[in-house]
């Protein structure tokens, strides 16, 4: 089966392949797939936000990804110390890459809902952002959409959500694997470590929003 494949079939076996089998050129492409996809739904969606704003974004995953990387490093350094090596960190740094791919579908999916279920008001926020549309205007369309949605696409959006929720699901559940390949602790410890890259992650971003500001 394929690395796709396996990425939804087999999430085990692949976090547990790319602590074996570290490789950080593939690790990268991983990392950077979300930012791809929101540039892709740029594109799609006719957005205003400029191609410069992304590379804040690059340089967000790959912030986040150095350093939760490292700090899962720190981990296992502190608990089981003789399996701290250059190989295990870059199995680390390969195994978290893997969300990325997850997220990247993710934003895929968001896109989708908007374009199938929301267009009008996909063209009255670009009318919104670029000034040719006023707020009251905006809300009015904004409510007329709500208003107008059918049986089909009301469905479609319950679906669209449901695949969203489910890779988000997967998200998270490759970051526990990661962490638990990494620490090889209990349970506990493991969504502790858990919890704490996830607040580590939203600190960083929280940071670079304000830089890009």
């Amino acid at each position: 089966m394929s690395l796709v494949g396996d990425l939804f079939f087999k999430p085990k076996q692949v976090v547990q392949d790319a602590f074996k089998k570290p490789a950080l050129g593939q690790a990268v492409v991983f990392v950077l797939l979300p930012t791809l996809a929101l540039i892709l739904g740029k594109f799609i969606l006719q957005s205003v936000i400029p191609l410069a704003t992304f590379a804040l974004f690059f340089a967000n995953d790959i912030l986040i990804w150095a350093i939760t990387g490292a700090l899962l490093y720190l981990g296992v350094w502190v608990f089981n110390q003789k399996n701290a090596s250059r190989e295990t960190f870059a199995g680390i740094l390969t195994a978290l890459a893997l969300r990325g791919f997850y997220l990247a579908l993710f934003y895929l999916v968001f896109f989708a809902v908007l374009l199938l279920v929301f267009p009008a008001f996909v063209a009255a926020t670009q009318g919104l952002v670029e000034g040719v549309l006023s707020a009251p205007d905006y809300l009015d369309i904004f409510q007329e959409t709500l208003e107008e949605i059918s049986l089909v696409q009301a469905l479609v959006f319950l679906a669209l959500m449901l695949v969203m929720l489910l890779l988000y699901a997967y998200a998270l559940y490759t970051l526990y694997l990661t962490v638990a390949n990494a620490l090889k602790k209990t349970v506990a410890v493991h969504v502790l470590a858990l919890i704490l890259l996830l607040i580590a992650s939203s600190l960083i971003t929280s940071l670079f929003s304000l830089v890009g500001h």
